[in-house]
């Protein structure tokens, strides 16, 4: 709504505008909320949001790339694609996963792939699989290996799970 409110079109700066977070928070308070009570008037808000970030993102024509600064809508896609059965949603979730650390926010910024981009903060320094250690902004990290979690337990991928224990590892034995 801040991006409505004051004018600015959508999709404009994933980096840092949070869209895409946010989008995600409410998809998940959307199926929480249904799942307690029953009741969909929230949901069908979620479904249609997701819908429209489904038009939005991909690899299709007419669809843009791109992903948020701050990982959260793939744990939502994922858990909205259980609550609907539509694979779509699921299929966004791991477009989303799939292309982060292709550097687009260099891009998107026009900072361009120079030797100094470093995009570690963000978690757009390395692709899903190649991550090695635990980095970057903490509550990002976390949300970006629960998505992982998520799509493992799916797809049973096993370069995402050798990836998730790598990081782990880091985290627990190392790190703390």
């Amino acid at each position: 709504t801040w991006i409505r409110v004051n004018g600015k079109k959508r999709y404009q700066n994933l980096r840092d505008d949070h869209e895409l977070y946010c989008a995600g928070h409410l998809i998940e308070a959307g199926v929480a909320h249904r799942e307690a009570t029953g009741e969909t008037r929230l949901f069908d808000v979620a479904v249609r949001f997701a819908d429209q970030i489904e038009r939005t993102f991909g690899d299709a024509p007419g669809k843009r790339p791109g992903y948020c600064g701050h990982p959260e809508v793939e744990l939502a896609l994922f858990r909205l694609a259980a609550a609907t059965g539509e694979k779509r949603f699921r299929d966004l979730a791991v477009f989303f996963l799939e292309h982060r650390g292709e550097g687009f926010f260099a891009q998107e910024h026009a900072e361009g792939f120079v030797a100094d981009y470093d995009g570690t903060y963000f978690l757009d320094h390395a692709r899903l699989r190649d991550h090695r250690i635990i980095t970057g902004h903490a509550v990002r990290a976390l949300y970006l290996l629960c998505a992982a979690a998520d799509l493992a337990s799916l797809t049973g991928d096993a370069s995402v799970l050798a990836m998730m224990d790598r990081v782990w590892k880091n985290a627990t034995l190392k790190r703390l």
